[in-house]
């Protein structure tokens, strides 16, 4: 997957840094570790969350999200942190690939 087709839902000042299945040390910003978390996927299984911590720089990446895990990122309040969910990753190539040999089809 490619990081500039998904997009994410941000909450700052708040995340999971105790629950997570991977953490990342020396992570630039929250923009570079969305991109580690996209580029992390478990056998198919994109990252579905992520938490930076701006003042530690490390990128916390878990192939869950608030909802399936049944935490919440807001229970963790500290200005520091910035919690990401996966809201949407599109592959626009595959859709207009299928699209074509559809209408292919069709003629």
């Amino acid at each position: 997957m490619s990081s500039s087709r998904c997009s994410f839902m941000r909450v700052n000042s708040a995340g999971l840094t105790d629950f997570y299945d991977e953490m990342i040390p020396d992570v630039s910003d929250a923009e570079d570790c969305e991109r580690k978390c996209i580029a992390r996927e478990k056998v198919g299984d994109p990252c579905r969350s992520y938490t930076y911590d701006k003042l530690g720089k490390l990128c916390y990446i878990n192939h869950q999200d608030s909802r399936s895990s049944g935490r919440s990122p807001l229970a963790t309040r500290n200005s520091d942190l910035v919690h990401g969910t996966l809201d949407d990753c599109i592959d626009c190539e595959r859709i207009l690939h299928v699209a074509f040999s559809v209408q292919q089809v069709i003629l």
